[in-house]
């Protein structure tokens, strides 16, 4: 990196700091944890990983796994923060040593004070430039704050740092990522777990540089984004690059070449960001089974958190069997049933547990048509369905009950999909704010956000749609709203309304840009990750907007309307 420094004609060093953010998920943690007449532990317990608790309270309370089950459940929201463990290990000492089953339900006063939210941080950035703007070196040095104790993954530091280059040609890079002990609430994981803190770092450096250049922040942009044929610069070769392309559209939606609107005593400012994201891997096994009666029965590990997977799951079923999506059943395993789930998160489940259910109903389809073709001489070739029925060119359909009576009373296929993650495969996302910033009070008020996705084929529009609000709401809290205080390390907002998540009036005109990827992504049918790119670049975004509109540089979020207009008291004073 000292090569790059030496190559460049000016370097620009800043730090930028983050604050917890709690996931708000409607539903606090609840678990029930009881001994069974078998000395088995039997544990219900709203976590998005099952698996992973299994053998993380096996390893606490010193169990083999086999001893213990747990048991399905639904989640009323996750956003990461239900992959803990924080109530089963608690359940099953009391359930232990009182003989009764034992049930845990956090308050939210106790959410708060000793949940697990997103890590703060302290980033300091160092990049070089050309006077061009050509970037030579980054060098970014990241602190994130765990809290007390090693449970809530520490390890997920190591991968914290990785997006502090961006999706730009820098030459020469060198990150130091640190999770550190402190006496505050753990923190774990949050939608996109250490993407906003350091995107927020990067991107808002961009502006920074770009302003004492004298660049428009766009241009900067253009001139240093990976294009097809650049390696990123940890070194990926990705393919089908669609940064550019995204940006370009953001742009033309926003409307950000076009003159600001002016209003009495406010300061308009737009601001822009952009972030890459990669589509999420693991281990899903689905069971598919048709009857005599043609249901169709789907069977997952894979609990729901209220995303809307489950529907995207029974669209590709049915896509592949013909049968309405809204027929499916769906059966959810136990840890007793399947030998490994890696869970919901990531950006992973279309890709992965998609992969499963698709490739199991590819098997009940040859399986059927090797019948058909057996029963009727259809040919193999022309067999096709539609509407619950078996069909072919120029015969009779048959049912998919009628046909499967003929084989015993039952079909069913299961498969197994592993996947690592596909490094040539990324998800561009860019986000553009437009601000107004009352020149009196500080206050900043969104009243325009466009936000551009690369995408590929979108199985569920409503589904996908909803995840780019969602992520767009929770980035906007991050920027402005969403502020855990302490005192010597207790938690002093202990309730929603000391703890100020965005709501509907706080939403500014919200515009969504689908690019369309030829090559598509590794989904069935060629779609990509939308679930958790669409926070990273918000904050940025917004504080970008307010340096345009007020000159001032906001290196901190949130940002609240009392920081901000002290900051714009000292610049107007030279204080």
């Amino acid at each position: 990196v000292e090569q790059g420094f030496a190559e460049a004609d000016l370097i620009f060093e800043h730090t930028f700091r983050t604050n917890h953010q709690h996931q708000a998920y409607i539903e606090p943690h609840a678990s029930v944890v009881f001994l069974d007449n078998s000395g088995r532990v039997q544990t219900w317990v709203n976590s998005k990983m099952p698996f992973q608790v299994r053998q993380q309270l096996s390893e606490g309370i010193d169990m083999p796994t086999g001893q213990i089950r747990v048991n399905p459940t639904t989640i009323g929201g996750d956003f990461g923060g239900k992959g803990g463990f924080m109530d089963s290990h608690l359940g099953f000492w009391l359930s232990k040593t009182t003989g009764r089953p034992i049930r845990m339900v956090m308050t939210y006063i106790e959410e708060l004070m000793a949940g697990n939210p997103r890590h703060p941080a302290v980033m300091t950035f160092k990049t070089g430039v050309k006077k061009d703007g050509t970037i030579t070196a980054r060098q970014a040095h990241l602190v994130y704050d765990s809290g007390g104790y090693a449970a809530f993954k520490p390890q997920r530091g190591v991968t914290y740092g990785s997006r502090c280059l961006g999706p730009y040609k820098i030459p020469h890079g060198h990150i130091d990522s640190y999770v550190v002990y402190t006496n505050q609430v753990p923190c774990g994981s949050m939608r996109a777990p250490g993407d906003p803190q350091s995107i927020f770092a990067g991107e808002v450096q961009m502006d920074l540089i770009a302003r004492e250049l004298g660049l428009d922040p766009l241009e900067f942009r253009k001139k240093n984004l990976v294009q097809d044929g650049d390696a990123s610069p940890l070194g990926q070769r990705w393919k089908n690059i669609m940064g550019l392309r995204t940006l370009d559209a953001a742009v033309k939606e926003a409307d950000y070449e076009k003159a600001k609107p002016q209003t009495a005593g406010k300061l308009t400012g737009r601001g822009m960001a952009i972030c890459e994201r990669h589509v999420g891997a693991g281990s899903s096994t689905a069971k598919v089974t048709i009857d005599d009666q043609g249901t169709v029965t789907l069977y997952t590990a894979l609990p729901d958190t209220g995303s809307g997977f489950y529907t995207v799951l029974r669209q590709i079923l049915g896509q592949e069997l013909g049968v309405a999506y809204d027929e499916i059943k769906l059966e959810h395993w136990s840890t007793d049933d399947v030998a490994f789930e890696t869970g919901v998160g990531g950006s992973r489940v279309t890709h992965v547990a998609g992969q499963a259910v698709y490739r199991a109903a590819q098997e009940l389809r040859r399986q059927m048509v090797t019948m058909a073709a057996d029963l009727f001489g259809w040919p193999e070739d022309e067999t096709g369905f539609s509407q619950g029925q078996v069909t072919a060119p120029g015969q009779a359909s048959v049912s998919l009950g009628s046909l499967v009576s003929r084989s015993g009373g039952l079909l069913e296929a299961e498969h197994t999909y592993d996947s690592e993650r596909d490094e040539e495969i990324t998800v561009f996302c860019v986000q553009i704010a437009e601000v107004d910033v009352d020149v009196e009070t500080g206050q900043v008020r969104l009243t325009k956000f466009t936000s551009a996705h690369d995408v590929g084929t979108i199985l569920n529009p409503l589904g996908h749609q909803g995840q780019i609000d969602g992520s767009v709401m929770q980035g906007i809290g991050y920027a402005l709203t969403e502020d855990l205080q302490y005192d010597e390390g207790h938690v002093t907002t202990l309730s929603m309304g000391e703890y100020k998540i965005p709501t509907m009036p706080d939403m500014p005109e919200l515009r969504t840009v689908l690019v369309e990827s030829e090559s598509g992504g590794p989904t069935p049918y060629g779609g990509k990750a939308i679930g958790e790119q669409g926070i990273s670049s918000v904050a940025p975004a917004i504080v970008n907007a307010i340096l345009d509109a007020t000159g001032v540089s906001m290196m901190e979020i949130p940002v609240s309307s009392e920081k901000l207009f002290r900051a714009m008291e000292a610049q107007r004073t030279g204080s």
